[in-house]
C-alpha cells in the first residue's frame, strides 16, 4: 500500500529539546484529520530505523514459522508466530521440530563438505 499525504501539517515531539540534524528519528506517524491537515509523530523509544541492505536472509519458510541465516556471524535465527490457543500452540511445537531439523541438516551438511 503507498499513501501520499500532501499539505499536511505535521507535529513532531520526541525526548530531546532539539531535533538534530542528519540523525534518524525513529517512531510512529498519526494522522488525526486528514479533512483538517493534522498529523503527529511521535518518538518511539522501542522504535529502531531499518536502512541498508539485510544482515539475515530467510533460508526457510513456513506457514507460521521461517529460518535466517546470518552470514557475517554465521549463526542461524528461528521466528516462530504462535496465536494464544491450544490448537495453535500444538502446531507451534511441530514448527520449531520442523525448524531445527532443518538447522541440523545445514550442520551436517556444512561439517561434511570440511572433511
Amino acid at each position: 500500500m503507498k499513501t501520499i499525504i500532501e499539505a499536511c501539517e505535521l507535529t513532531i515531539s520526541h525526548r530531546r529539546k532539539y531535533l538534530a540534524e542528519d540523525k534518524p528519528l525513529a517512531g510512529r506517524i498519526l494522522v488525526n484529520d486528514l479533512d483538517n491537515g493534522k498529523a503527529t509523530f511521535d518518538e518511539w523509544e522501542g522504535a529502531t530505523v531499518i536502512c541498508g541492505e539485510p544482515k539475515s536472509r530467510r533460508v526457510l519458510q513456513g506457514k507460521t514459522c521461517s529460518v535466517w541465516w546470518n552470514p557475517e556471524k554465521e549463526r542461524y535465527t528461528i521466528r516462530i508466530s504462535v496465536a494464544p490457543n491450544m490448537d495453535a500452540a500444538m502446531l507451534s511445537e511441530c514448527d520449531y521440530e520442523e525448524c531445527i531439523a532443518y538447522v541440523k541438516r545445514k550442520i551436517r551438511e556444512r561439517h561434511a563438505d570440511t572433511m
